[in-house]
């Protein structure tokens, strides 16, 4: 019976005891809401800051997306300028050559190279024998042309006239010179003079030296003889 009479007699308080810890449960109570408000104001100010520079960081990581592909864009632009100016030099270039070929072409002498040479020899070897006179006007370009022409009938077992020259080359004097390569037989030829005249044709053909031209009349027109006449060189033409 003692120990319940002991707890009611700690339990038991006074009234000024009790008015004292309820103010300051109160003072507790106020403390506490004043923390947890003052706690929310800083909660709400700091994530204000913090999506602020949030937002900075972002806008400015736009600005920085934007500018570089600003740049890209200016970057792609001033290539494509410069391949366009590439390209337009390139053509300039190009014309500037072809035109230099030209001029080259038409201004250089005409002669045979060893390739060619040695394909018309193959072309016209089958075809030894036959007999051909090579004619010219009397100028140095014609003639060194018509040397290398006479070489070639020789090596392919041709028999080329004796003009008297020291080069095998006949001379004449034309009122308009021919020009290019003329071939010529008489009109009553036999059939292997012939075949052997448009052997011959269609090896200058095939070497770019002469078109499949018609075959004239001869100067001479002794039977089982080609003339094979140099002309001056063609202002544009391969021959």
């Amino acid at each position: 019976m003692s120990e319940p009479s002991s707890l009611k007699s700690v339990l038991q308080i006074s009234l000024s005891q009790a008015d004292t810890i309820f103010n300051w449960a109160n003072v507790f109570v106020v403390l506490s809401l004043i923390t947890t408000l003052v706690a929310t104001v800083v909660l709400i100010w700091v994530t204000g800051v913090r999506e602020r520079y949030s937002d900075e960081r972002i806008a400015a990581n736009e600005f920085l997306t934007a500018q570089a592909k600003t740049e890209a864009a200016e970057a792609r632009e001033r290539t494509a300028h410069i391949e366009g100016e590439n390209l337009k030099l390139q053509s300039r270039l190009e014309a500037e050559r072809s035109a230099r070929l030209l001029l080259e072409a038409r201004i250089s002498p005409r002669r045979l190279t060893s390739e060619q040479k040695d394909s018309l020899v193959e072309d016209l070897t089958p075809y030894r024998g036959q007999r051909v006179k090579v004619f010219s006007p009397h100028n140095t370009e014609g003639n060194e042309y018509a040397i290398d022409f006479i070489s070639v009938f020789k090596r392919s077992g041709w028999e080329v006239a004796d003009t008297g020259t020291s080069t095998g080359v006949a001379f004449i004097e034309y009122d308009v010179d021919p020009r290019g390569i003329q071939l010529a037989v008489a009109p009553n030829a036999p059939a292997v003079v012939l075949a052997s005249v448009q052997a011959l044709t269609l090896a200058l053909a095939k070497e770019k030296l002469r078109s499949p031209e018609p075959i004239g009349t001869p100067i001479d027109t002794t039977e089982g003889w080609i003339e094979f006449g140099v002309g001056v060189k063609p202002p544009q033409s391969e021959d």
